[in-house]
């Protein structure tokens, strides 16, 4: 790999570290709902997961940000957006509509850079590095949301504003920006595959079905996905462990998992190749049914890796797979739609869709895990019976 490569995966991986930054608000939820006695719990937990609305929001306008000021200066823009909301959270966050202010800005500085991100690994990297490059990604994606959050955890236990001070670090990575990425428009430095449609067709910009389809499965992976994230504080709490330190080490451990798994993804991709979103919502549900039924921190921490793991299995797949099915033209919209339109619409929905169904049946925290784990269930099912995926790959292929 040469030397601009490296400088090329040095900015990638340490601006990883912040893709999931949300997570560090998770172990401060139940503070937040005693801070402001009068908001709802429910009202805490969208405080956590608005950066994911507003990451939505700024992907869609990245490609044509791209397109007006180059890549480098939109990474630079998110990262200072981010280190904005670090600030202005920890000194500013007196009221809970100033605490949304901050998790806007977190969420719109992550949502500027994430898809930049993932287009410069999938055309900065010829085939033969790219899943190399994609499992170091994924791998620094979760062992950030792991110090994201037990640092927050730990912080937030002395003031819980103090768990913004983690964003802070996203300094290190504007500076490597600043040092490392070319001042160019475009950084395509390897030829675009191009099996998706006829030469005269890729000119069209345009977004192939397969890209669609990848988009709406990652909605749904993260629908249940951040069941985890947003209702960790809140189930020890439900179960009589209120500690805020505890919370961020639960949200560590399914962090942790992800970055484990990350560490084999090459070879997992290798051998499992298609069969990796099936597997990672196979994993998710048996990580929610056993926090369902099993009511003990240990075994909650080592469900947590489990279900944590499963995100390594989804989004760098469908980052490798979108070479062939994008063209230049479309690559940061295509990789905006699968790696931040649907996952965030997504993690910013999971608390409103499980939450409201879980008040029909019972409403305890404990029963959103059910909720989730029912919804991979389901995911499984239609993976392998309706074959989206693959049917959506033969409509690009035809003429």
């Amino acid at each position: 790999m040469s030397k601009s490569k490296k400088m090329l995966a040095a900015v990638i991986i340490y601006m990883s570290l912040y893709q999931m930054a949300m997570v560090g608000l998770s172990p401060v939820i139940n503070d937040v709902s005693s801070a402001f006695p009068n908001a709802s719990a429910l009202a805490a937990q969208m405080a956590s997961t608005f950066p994911a609305l507003m990451m939505v929001v700024a992907a869609l306008f990245t490609g044509g940000v791209t397109q007006a000021i180059g890549r480098k200066k939109t990474m630079l823009v998110g990262g200072i957006l981010v280190l904005v909301a670090g600030v202005g959270g920890e000194f500013l966050s007196l009221s809970l509509p100033l605490l949304f202010v901050w998790a806007g800005l977190l969420g719109l500085g992550v949502g500027l850079f994430v898809p930049v991100v993932n287009s410069l690994m999938v055309d900065g990297f010829d085939a033969s590095e790219r899943s190399r490059v994609a499992g170091k990604q994924t791998m620094a994606v979760n062992l950030g949301g792991v110090a994201l959050s037990l640092l927050s955890g730990i912080l937030a236990a002395i003031r819980w504003n103090n768990a913004f001070l983690v964003f802070w670090g996203i300094i290190g990575g504007i500076v490597l920006c600043v040092v490392c990425l070319p001042n160019n428009k475009t950084q395509q430095t390897q030829p675009q595959e191009s099996k998706a449609k006829p030469a005269a067709e890729q000119g069209k910009k345009r977004i192939t079905p397969y890209v669609w389809t990848c988009a709406a499965i990652t909605f749904l992976f993260a629908v249940s996905y951040f069941a985890f994230s947003t209702n960790a504080a809140l189930l020890l709490a439900e179960r009589g462990i209120s500690s805020t330190t505890i919370s961020g080490l639960s949200v560590a451990c399914f962090m942790l998992g992800g970055a484990i798994s990350g560490m084999f993804f090459d070879m997992m991709e290798r051998k499992m190749n298609k069969q990796m979103p099936t597997v990672a919502f196979l994993m998710m549900a048996v990580s929610y049914l056993t926090i369902y039924l099993v009511d003990n921190l240990v075994v909650l921490c080592i469900a947590a890796a489990i279900g944590g793991a499963s995100l390594t299995l989804v989004f760098p797949h469908f980052v490798i797979s979108l070479g062939g099915y994008t063209t230049p033209e479309t690559l940061v919209l295509a990789t905006s739609l699968v790696i931040s339109v649907g996952p965030n619409l997504g993690s910013f929905v999971s608390p409103l869709i499980l939450t409201n169904l879980a008040a029909l049946f019972g409403d305890t925290v404990s029963l959103r895990f059910l909720l989730a784990s029912i919804l991979a269930i389901i995911m499984v099912i239609i993976l392998n019976v309706f074959k989206p995926l693959e049917r959506a790959a033969k409509k690009n292929t035809q003429p």
